[in-house]
């Protein structure tokens, strides 16, 4: 009776470990975030003045004046083949590399881009070939260029 309590216990556990996302984002839905808009915009306005080619993803040290904006100091860049950028700013690591963070872009999605999924509560981000860009779930809309974004590896 013991062991059946406790593997209950882990199982409970394991089921709101893989959930944390969505918990936090249905408890705490307009949640603040520390990089502010106008901090995005001057992101995305210096990334797209990086040398990434069309159809490419690049990984960025941050100039000093944005540096805090990541928690590693980085950004990774993808230049679109229509010409857009977009900056992804990581705010916090989680386990097995999930992550938090703001995505950017120099101009609107694409209503292709944003993927609603009937069997998932959140929409996320698709931009295919674009590595770390291909699946990122939405936690919040800040306007047509940015979005509050996290990857959950599960």
């Amino acid at each position: 009776m013991a062991i059946a309590g406790v593997l209950l216990t882990v199982a409970a556990a394991v089921v709101v470990y893989q959930y944390r996302f969505l918990f936090a984002a249905l408890a705490y839905p307009a949640r603040v975030r520390a990089i502010p808009q106008a901090a995005t915009d001057r992101v995305v306005d210096w990334a797209a003045s990086q040398s990434v080619a069309p159809g490419r993803v690049r990984s960025f040290r941050l100039p000093v004046q944005y540096a805090a904006f990541a928690i590693n100091g980085f950004v990774s860049v993808a230049r679109l083949k229509d010409g857009r950028t977009c900056a992804l700013l990581i705010e916090g690591i989680g386990y097995k590399d999930n992550f938090e963070g703001v995505l950017t872009c120099s101009a609107p999605l694409r209503e292709s881009e944003v993927v609603r999924s009937a069997n998932y509560p959140r929409s996320y981000i698709s931009l295919p070939g674009y590595g770390r860009f291909e699946e990122l779930y939405i936690s919040s809309k800040r306007n047509d260029r940015t979005y509050d974004v996290y990857f959950d590896l599960n």
